[in-house]
């Protein structure tokens, strides 16, 4: 009877580990990318664009403006959309890609022509030429 509790007790220890193992590796990609990621979008002024996730929510972030975006159920473990409600009064879809733990790339869906930093900053405000027409930016994690 003890060397099959034992052997019970192994069986569940094991699933239990594959378990945690599995729940931490396959969290939502929107999950992923908890804490704050930066684009510079104009180097002489040293002006950044932040996404900030937390557990209150995520936010993007620029010149004094704050919105709150809203991730999309439907993504993969290293992809996710979210809609950014413009200053036009429209929605807008943006798609986020986790390139690793310390870059993401946001790019416009296929019908939005501006790049996040655009909707947000404004195409006048934008400093570097290669941050203007550029639809896909690359944000890296603060430490």
């Amino acid at each position: 009877m003890k060397k099959i509790l034992s052997v019970a007790l192994i069986c569940l220890l094991i699933f239990l580990g594959f378990y945690f193992f599995y729940s931490i590796t396959n969290k939502p990609a929107d999950e992923k990318i908890k804490g704050t990621w930066t684009y510079r979008y104009d180097e002489e002024k040293n002006a950044t664009l932040e996404l900030n996730s937390n557990s209150d929510g995520m936010f993007i972030m620029a010149k004094g403006y704050s919105k709150e975006v809203y991730p999309l159920k439907k993504q993969t473990d290293h992809i996710f959309d979210f809609v950014l409600d413009g200053k036009d009064g429209k929605s807008y879809l943006y798609s986020v890609d986790i390139v690793d733990e310390n870059h993401i790339i946001i790019k416009p869906d296929d019908e939005n022509d501006h790049s996040l930093a655009e909707m947000v900053v404004g195409t006048n405000d934008l400093g570097s030429d290669d941050s203007k027409g550029k639809k896909a930016i690359e944000l890296k994690k603060n430490e």
